[in-house]
């Protein structure tokens, strides 16, 4: 699928790290450079690493739909990491479009200096791909500027595309004292806009020429467990057409399924080796969900391979021929997502593609149909009314399944999916659907921690964790990707945060993928207490702390909200103490319930043996940050019940 503005940047900043660091010789820099490096410091400056001066973009629209881009940007380096702003980039695609120009100056101490082309790449956009169109030239001064210094570039470039739309992301990661876009339509073509993040911006229209202007936008605020820049960051997005309109001229979530199922549905054709393969794959199953349960597992190890082509004429959105997908056995999301759908064809069973974005549940927008929203294809499979699964919409019984995700099972979304808007694509009336999300109880782990201690102070332990949902998800692609016993050595580690010199032996794994558990039992063996039982007071804490349940968030005033993922924990510890060692004191319960969470900490002791049982849920929850307070006294107080010790002595 096509990619998004966010990897966009990632490319760019990979693209730079490649510019070599000499500067051609002093020249003369452009009037609008020179006036925007003569603005004074302002209040969105303070505490900036950077600050953007100078943000214009004009786009050019002939009537043969090719699209002419010239930009100017200028940047004054405020700190020495703010060195990173001092880059101009243009992302273009090899078979539909063509930088023309790509100039840059260094101002500083009264010289100015032009960037040449040893400051100057051209790179694949994206690295994971066989083969992808789309690439990306930057020019940069990260390695020169300095603090105070101003940065400028101008560009050009001509491009050729069906999508008669455009979305501005207005800001990046720096304040921005001024930024401008522009749009130069044919004589009498019309122009539709949608503001995201922001009050709607309104655009001065002289004759086919709409322009919108923005001042002082303060950097995005990042936070832990913060909201996504998606939601944060303005954004325009335009639409604009003529007579005729264009296909790709969407004004209905309707018309962008049309125009997908157009390029989808032909792909989808069955063949004698699609029939073949999925009667093989389907020999021993029963019902059409254990039809597709199986065809999924096998669409599932289809290897992960992209080759993107013809991504100016909609080859973005269009998957190759299953049959060919099936002879290679590799293939993208879409291409993985197709290639289910025409085996389960094969068995006359109905699916559809789903054009989703992977990775921010918020990012999809209901205001502004728009194939270009889209970063990732899924599939829904029509089921039994009733079906009782995670995945299934109760609005229409549809089965939603990501076939890419080689660790969540049927049945089951991951939770980056979860309560997101997609388009299920039809023909005869595709629909623009909240995805099943699922709440703490589907996402658990339920741990417990046997142990003895000896009177010489050796501490033995066998711990077993049993995980569900997206906990289990995370730890099964962890213990995959993890080789040559790397993922006994990260547990190990983790014990030895909290007990030094821990030896850690991993049991055997227990991976159930059809339901979604997986259970990890590990031995564990140190001396907490070096020199024995030999009396006093000793403090024992439990020695497995859950160091991922909950996020660590800074004191202080909260700007953004706080994003919570769902999770259910619950953790039993028991220790069996030696003769003559007693409980001298037991920390008091802890409890504390919350519209977001609950948790509850208990000890208690029997004889010689001690117990310490923990419960911790945590609901899906975005928290305003007119409640940063609780949610960060119950973070604070969680912490500090989960480490507090029992107080032993030897008698």
């Amino acid at each position: 699928m096509p990619r998004t503005s966010r990897v966009i940047a990632t490319g760019i900043a990979a693209a730079a790290v490649l510019l070599a660091s000499s500067l051609a010789s002093a020249a003369d820099a452009p009037r609008w450079l020179v006036d925007a490096s003569r603005r004074p410091g302002a209040a969105i400056d303070r505490d900036a690493e950077a600050v953007v001066l100078h943000d214009e973009e004009h786009v050019t629209v002939q009537s043969d739909g090719r699209v002419i881009r010239k930009r100017t940007y200028a940047v004054r380096v405020l700190t020495k990491g703010g060195a990173r702003a001092a880059t101009m980039s243009e992302v273009y695609r090899t078979g539909s479009g063509e930088v023309r120009n790509l100039k840059a100056w260094l101002l500083g101490d009264g010289t100015v200096s032009e960037l040449g082309k040893n400051q100057t790449v051209d790179a694949a956009l994206a690295d994971n791909d066989v083969y992808n169109e789309v690439r990306v030239r930057a020019i940069s001064a990260t390695d020169e500027a300095t603090p105070g210094m101003v940065f400028g570039g101008e560009s050009e470039k001509v491009e050729s595309t069906v999508f008669a739309q455009i979305e501005w992301w207005l800001q990046s990661r720096w304040p921005v004292r001024e930024v401008r876009r522009t749009l130069t339509l044919p004589q009498g073509w019309q122009a539709r806009t949608v503001t995201l993040n922001r009050a709607p911006l309104t655009a001065v229209v002289e004759k086919n020429t709409h322009t919108w202007t923005i001042r002082e936008l303060s950097a995005p605020i990042e936070e832990p467990a913060g909201p996504p820049d998606s939601s944060m960051i303005p954004r325009l997005a335009v639409t604009y057409f003529g007579t005729p309109r264009s296909d790709a001229a969407f004004d209905s979530w309707e018309s962008v399924g049309r125009w997908l199922a157009a390029l989808q549905d032909p792909q989808a054709q069955t063949s004698p080796a699609l029939s073949t393969r999925a009667r093989e794959l389907t020999t021993s199953a029963g019902t059409d969900l254990e039809r597709i349960r199986a065809i999924g597992a096998y669409v599932q190890q289809v290897q992960y391979i992209s080759i993107q082509t013809g991504l100016g004429r909609g080859g973005g959105y269009k998957p190759h021929a299953a049959a060919e997908v099936l002879e290679k056995n590799y293939g993208d999301c879409k291409d993985k997502a197709n290639l289910m759908r025409a085996l389960l064809a094969a068995l006359n069973i109905p699916s559809f593609l789903v054009s989703a974005y992977a990775g921010d549940p918020g990012y999809v927008r209901e205001e502004w149909p728009s194939p270009q929203q889209f970063n990732h294809a899924i599939i829904a499979v029509p089921v039994a009314s009733g079906t009782a699964l995670p995945a299934v919409a109760t609005d229409g019984d549809l089965l939603f399944f990501d076939p890419t995700d080689r660790f969540t099972p049927l049945g089951q979304l991951p939770l980056t999916l979860q309560d997101s808007l997609a388009l299920v694509v039809s023909p005869s009336g595709s629909r623009l659907r909240r995805l099943p999300s699922t709440t703490a109880g589907a996402h658990t782990r339920n741990r417990t921690i046997v142990g003895t201690l000896g009177p010489d102070g050796l501490l033995s332990m066998d711990v077993r964790s049993s995980m569900s949902g997206h906990i289990a998800t995370r730890e099964r692609a962890l213990h995959g990707s993890l080789p040559n016993n790397g993922y006994a050595r990260r547990m190990e580690a983790e014990v030895r945060l909290r007990l030094t010199g821990a030896a850690t032996t991993l049991g055997p794994v227990t991976d159930d993928a059809e339901r979604n558990r997986f259970d990890v039992p590990a031995r564990v063996q140190a001396r907490p207490f070096a020199g024995g039982l030999q009396g006093g007071l000793l403090f024992l804490p439990v020695p497995v702390p859950l160091t991922d349940a909950l996020p660590i968030l800074r004191p202080g005033l909260r700007l953004t909200a706080v994003v919570l993922n769902p999770r259910d924990e619950q953790d039993r510890f028991e220790l069996a103490l030696p003769a003559g060692v007693t409980v001298d004191e037991l920390p008091s319960p802890q409890t504390l319930e919350t519209p977001f969470g609950r948790f509850d900490v208990r000890w208690t002791a029997e004889g010689q043996r001690l117990v310490r049982v923990l419960s911790l849920r945590v609901n899906r929850s975005l928290v305003p940050p007119a409640d940063y307070a609780s949610v960060r006294t119950f973070v604070d107080r969680f912490l500090d019940a989960e480490k507090q010790p029992a107080v032993l002595r030897r008698r």
